[in-house]
């Protein structure tokens, strides 16, 4: 869990995630839409989610239905009762249009030429690449 909420973290620290920030309020909306999808999948009753919670039945009704926001550790605590990992729940919302991305890719080049070859053959493709650091040799 707590390797979970860093990870989350991260993604607040690098605005790709905004917790109960009025701006981010589909992407919450999102969250509580997949949890709530993921409880009918799995035929659990909103009483079953509330006893493990702690909570009413009526509490996971107005989570479900956006009348009451929920919290980040909430968000964890529902997906935790449905076995869904906090990790595979926000890769949910990267997946969705999110300016989070798909893939991090880590290369090692030990010569300039190659370097600059693979940065040329990335360009050629057209695609949105950011490169964070380059340690030079």
């Amino acid at each position: 869990m707590q390797d979970d909420l860093h990870w989350v973290q991260e993604l607040v620290c690098s605005e790709l995630f905004l917790p109960r920030c009025q701006n981010n309020f589909k992407d919450m909306k999102k969250l509580v839409d997949f949890l709530r999808e993921a409880r009918l999948e799995k035929n659990y009753k909103q009483d079953y989610v509330a006893e493990k919670l702690g909570v009413t039945g009526s509490t996971i009704s107005r989570w479900e239905s956006g009348e009451t926001e929920l919290t980040l550790q909430q968000v964890s605590d529902y997906a935790q009762v449905l076995n869904i990992k906090i990790k595979d729940l926000f890769a949910f919302l990267a997946n969705e249009g999110n300016k989070a991305p798909i893939a991090e890719v880590h290369l090692m080049v030990f010569t300039n030429e190659s370097y600059e070859a693979i940065m040329r053959a990335i360009s050629e493709l057209g695609t949105d690449v950011s490169i964070t650091s380059k340690v030079n040799i």
